[in-house]
């Protein structure tokens, strides 16, 4: 399994962005000679690889080696967000691939670029990796990060893949549609003054069963916010599977 999340959307052009990159196996035998690859769009230059990474043009490679059933493994990737002038499409596409001799799982993401950043949005998984029947802790932290007060913040998390139940919502966010897998919970913030920052928090059950959620399992989530001035944000995070 393969996952990336980027640690800003949107971007400045000329700011950097980091993108992590999880991945686990799952599967019930060892995956031998297992590379990991991330090909970036243009408009983003590699400026860091840490973890044995080898840069070359628009592609980055980590050679993982043997993945034991179970293992899962973490890396990052740093570029700059150039600026393709008038012609810029405002969004990069980048991919990942982890592949050993016998299989392979891909995963993307998608990030904005914009003129102005007004809202942030970051969210940190807790524990990572989790077990099994375990609680999983999100704590979104919302920023105004604009010249302004900005009215009518919302932030919205889609319920993961990977959870049983719905344990408890800080600052009285709901799932009006129920505890249900893709549907959202929402938190209505009101207004957050310039420079402000505020935190919730979203505390599920993962599945006690293993299969679906075997080791080296990858559970992702993704978040946005928004406010009444038409500023988004958006942000996920990957955590592994370990019992």
């Amino acid at each position: 399994m393969l996952g990336i999340a980027d640690d800003a959307d949107p971007v400045l052009a000329g700011d950097s962005t980091v993108y992590t990159l999880r991945f686990g196996n799952r599967g019930g035998s060892a995956q031998l000679g297992t590379v990991l690859t991330v090909t970036l769009p243009a408009g983003t230059t590699p400026t860091a690889a840490p973890g044995g990474g080898v840069i070359s043009g628009n592609t980055v490679t980590w050679t993982v080696g043997t993945l034991n059933f179970g293992d899962s493994g973490e890396r990052q990737l740093t570029v700059t967000v150039d600026d393709l002038g008038a012609a810029d499409p405002l969004v990069r596409l980048t991919r990942a691939v982890v592949a050993s001799t016998t299989t392979s799982a891909r995963a993307s993401e998608v990030t904005s670029v914009a003129a102005s950043v007004g809202l942030g949005l970051v969210v940190v998984a807790t524990p990572d990796p989790v077990g099994r029947n375990a609680v999983l802790t999100y704590q979104l932290t919302v920023t105004n990060t604009g010249p302004a007060d900005v009215a009518d913040v919302e932030v919205r998390m889609q319920i993961p893949t990977g959870v049983a139940a719905c344990r408890s919502f800080s600052d009285s966010g709901t799932a009006a549609n129920g505890c249900v897998l893709g549907r959202d919970v929402v938190w209505s913030l009101g207004t957050l003054t310039t420079g402000a920052n505020h935190t919730v928090t979203a505390a599920f059950v993962t599945v006690s069963s293993a299969p679906p959620l075997t080791n080296g399992t990858i559970i992702h989530a993704t978040a946005r916010s928004d406010d009444a001035g038409g500023d988004a944000a958006r942000a996920d995070t990957s955590t592994a599977v370990f019992q």
